[in-house]
């Protein structure tokens, strides 16, 4: 039985799901550092209360993942007492050689370090196909080569101490290591009190209620079985894990510095408790390292139309033609949809009194500290974001070098337990600056118990989309007025959010300038959606190339708050009264489909010519996958029909019959 469990209530459905898939969608070629997601603590979320139990730690990262957050710090404290990792801020000085009796073990195999296509099963049930995914590639770890983080200066926290393995530097710290001071835990005084519990493995330690069963590894096979329910979701999204290290309070009153054998030992490494549920999943710094040195057999060997936008990155070209980076990160089109894999890990603080582990042993797998966020002081309260100076959009700056927003995230706190209601607005804010917010307050209630305040905190940060959009228009009755609704355009009235609009209805459009991320423009001549390519290639200048301005679709927030400040600005110095302005979005060819381009196809239906009907047969993950299996799979048949025929002519009529590919 999988782990991962989320309540009925936690099932992202209707507008909310059409919205966050369009949203991501529209962002698959933007690199991933690039890419707005919404992080939550754990122990905000799920342990404000101090209760460490593995039912409803589970319940709880269940219902956060199910709802659509991506990004997860976990607070890990090394309990010298049993040399393993746990979640309770306190040591549990027991003997642990009984409690396997009474917890649930679920072992999670980990995927071969090589893929075969016999690793690979196509069903069809229901016109749906399935994909069942035994194994996926890796990248081979390598120790050639370095690079250096775009972020900005990252915040004083640890970085691995020698991260030279993978030679893996953060533009901050260099090779120089810094460390939090403070110490991991509150120091506890008392020593362990069992709990009645039907298990037997609660303890009350100071004000902790602990398990001793749940620890690490428990929480990655949540994750793990996360990633294996959305591996068919057309909702599949890149996690992230961010690990903040401490030492648990001893008993004592102690404030504990393990050193020597009493720090992590091999069997115990980060890294290793991470590959052993979703090594099949991870995409690593040795993978990156790999592809930033050589593009040309990296991200710019896939289709135009999957490849990262360059325009987010610099890179630089040998000799032989080589093109690399320094810089740049793959787009979640590449890592996810070609690659197959859903999950970065790193190192978030790391207080000094664990400053002696290994990190070394980890460097192939976790990115340092650092180098998976570069932390914003944000507060903000106001809708002007022009108004305030840690907003990175910046008005009349456009050049990516002076707006960098690469892993840009800051905590999102309240003063109250209620505060997480209120702290909505202001997480909507900080998306629409380009910040992804980190959610560090806490309810009344524990998310195990009430997913709603968390889920209409996420509804906040959709970005794109107008409350209750993207309406179904199969849904408007029989008004004649919304019969072909089935077309984007932003609405300056309602902050620069998206909202469907009849096709026919005459707006300007969106023109992206010279495909930059963030220079915008619009026609000269309002028209229907259909007009709008041709009208964006009219609006350049005599001296410009055509193919310069492009009717387009903002593909981050950041992109969006741009599109809003050229409208505004052409409204301001003109007497035009528009509001709608059409962007190059539309789900004219299956309803809830939304795809960028006039006469686009749905990518998550088949088109069939003896049967107009259209049934959703790709998953999100595997789409690619899918097309290059269907290509072996018709060579392996064409093979054994050719071995067929030969036995076939040696045997008379006794040959054989190929049954399919071997597994």
């Amino acid at each position: 039985m999988s782990r991962y469990n989320p309540d009925t209530s936690a099932t992202v459905i209707g507008r909310l799901s059409s919205a966050q898939l369009s949203q991501r969608d529209v962002g698959l070629r933007v690199p991933i550092n690039f890419v707005t997601n919404p992080g939550v603590e754990l122990s905000a979320a799920c342990f404000s209360d101090n209760r460490f139990e593995a039912t409803r730690a589970e319940k709880c990262l269940s219902n956060l993942l199910a709802i659509g957050f991506h990004r997860f710090v976990i607070d890990l404290y090394w309990d010298t007492s049993r040399s393993t990792w746990s979640l309770c801020p306190a040591e549990l000085e027991i003997q642990t050689t009984d409690l396997s009796s009474t917890a649930e073990v679920q072992a999670t195999t980990s995927a071969p370090a090589s893929l075969t296509l016999a690793s690979f099963a196509i069903s069809t049930n229901d016109d749906r196909v399935s994909l069942a995914l035994s194994a996926r590639s890796h990248e081979p770890p390598t120790t050639t080569g370095g690079f250096e983080a775009r972020q900005a200066e990252a915040s004083s926290t640890a970085t691995a101490s020698d991260a030279s393995a993978t030679q893996i530097e953060t533009q901050a710290t260099g090779s120089t290591n810094t460390f939090a001071t403070s110490v991991g835990s509150d120091i506890v005084s008392g020593v362990p009190t069992p709990l009645s519990n039907s298990a037997g493995n609660l303890y009350q330690v100071g004000p902790y209620v602990c398990d001793a069963t749940f620890g690490l590894e428990a929480l990655h096979e949540v994750v793990a079985g996360h990633l294996k329910a959305t591996e068919n979701s057309l909702n599949a999204t890149l996690k992230y894990l961010i690990y903040n290290l401490h030492v648990a309070g001893a008993s004592d009153g102690d404030s504990p510095t393990p050193q020597g054998t009493s720090l992590p030992q091999a069997g115990d490494y980060v890294s290793e408790l991470l590959n052993s549920s979703l090594s099949a999943y991870i995409y690593t710094p040795a993978a990156l390292q790999t592809q930033r040195a050589n593009l040309n057999s990296s991200w710019f060997t896939v289709p135009f139309e999957w490849r990262p936008l360059t325009q987010y990155y610099d890179m630089k070209a040998r000799p032989d033609g080589i093109l690399s980076t320094n810089d740049g990160w793959p787009s979640e089109s590449f890592v996810e949809l070609l690659r197959a894999l859903r999950l970065l890990a790193g190192f978030g603080t790391i207080d000094a009194q664990i400053a002696g582990y290994n990190f070394t042993a980890d460097a192939d797998t976790i990115f340092p500290a650092g180098y998976l966020s570069n932390n914003i002081n944000a507060t903000y309260s106001s809708t002007d974001l022009a108004a305030e100076p840690e907003c990175i959009f910046k008005s009349n700056i456009t050049s990516l070098s002076e707006v960098n927003s690469s892993w840009a995230i800051t905590n999102n706190t309240g003063t109250s337990p209620q505060d997480i209601y209120s702290l909505s607005l202001q997480a909507g804010n900080l998306t629409s600056c380009g910040i992804s917010p980190l959610l560090t307050s806490t309810t009344t209630s524990t998310a195990d118990t009430d997913i709603a305040p968390w889920t209409a905190y996420l509804n906040q940060l959709i970005w794109s989309w107008a409350l209750n959009e993207p309406r179904d228009s199969n849904s408007l009755g029989s008004d004649a007025d919304h019969s072909n609704s089935h077309c984007a355009a932003l609405n300056l009235s309602n902050g620069g959010r998206w909202q469907i609009a009849d096709c026919s209805d005459s707006h300007y459009g969106a023109c992206r300038i010279a495909d930059s991320p963030y220079n915008w423009t619009f026609t000269s001549q309002s028209g229907r959606y259909d007009t709008m390519p041709s009208a964006c290639s009219n609006t350049a200048p005599d001296d410009s190339s055509s193919s310069d301005y492009d009717f387009s679709v903002p593909r981050t927030p950041l992109e969006n708050s741009y599109l809003r400040q050229a409208i505004t600005a052409h409204l301001d110095t003109s007497d035009d009264d528009s509001r709608l302005f059409w962007i190059n979005l539309n789900d004219v060819d299956e309803r809830g489909c939304w795809v960028t381009g006039v006469n686009a196809t749905c990518p998550y239906v088949e088109q069939n010519a003896s049967d107009p009907t259209k049934h959703v047969v790709v998953p999100t993950v595997a789409a690619v996958i899918i097309f290059v299996i269907a290509i072996v799979i018709v060579f392996v048949k064409c093979a054994g029909n050719r071995r067929v025929a030969r036995k076939r002519k040696r045997r008379g009529d006794g040959g054989w019959e190929y049954e399919g590919v071997p597994s």
